[in-house]
């Protein structure tokens, strides 16, 4: 039979063993939560730089369309009106890139992180933000393209005028309905 003394020793060791394991257990979760993180903030920020590529695209898209624009009025001046209308229909077709992150979907156990719950709440604050900056630098695209094809316009009236293919007297009015009547070749 075990002694008062060897009682107690047993159960001090396996206090000591149970308190062992729970710290081995603690530091994995930590580990384990670090590790969820990094993994977390690594996606956010390929998300958030495919956004920045992705609007930049859209940008350099319109660009490309009001120069074609511009271009194909002022060769073609009868048909400016048209042309201004195809470049617009183009520029407003275009799909507007959004920032779409989900790291429940995209990193398993980012929902159910023991610990770093600052860090949680600090990175999704950080997408919500990203997701207006996104949506706020395409808000004025509307008024961009309207001021673009009025750009377009006036442009392709004034290279008409310096190419010859819209007369000295015609306006600019005269222009957009598509009445110009050109540089006269009479002789």
């Amino acid at each position: 039979m075990a002694t008062f003394s060897q009682l107690l020793g047993r159960q001090l060791a396996e206090q000591r063993l149970g308190q062992k394991m729970t710290e081995g257990t603690l530091i994995e979760g930590v580990k384990e939560s670090e590790d969820i993180y990094k993994e977390s903030l690594r996606t956010y920020e390929e998300a958030a730089q495919q956004a920045g590529l992705d609007i930049g695209e859209y940008q350099t898209k319109g660009k490309e369309i009001d120069t074609l624009t511009t271009l194909g009025s002022a060769a073609f001046p009868v048909a400016a009106p048209f042309i201004q209308l195809a470049g617009s229909l183009f520029k407003r077709g275009r799909t507007k890139p959004k920032f779409r992150l989900d790291l429940e979907q995209s990193v398993p156990g980012f929902e159910g992180m023991l610990y770093g719950k600052q860090k949680r709440e600090d990175l999704l604050s950080s997408i919500e933000g990203t997701r207006a900056n996104v949506s706020r630098a395409l808000e004025g695209s509307l008024l961009s393209d309207v001021l673009g094809l009025a750009l377009s316009s006036y442009g392709s009236y004034q290279l008409g005028q310096g190419f010859g293919t819209v007369g000295q007297d015609d306006t600019f009015i005269d222009f957009i309905r598509g009445k110009a009547k050109g540089v006269s070749t009479d002789v």
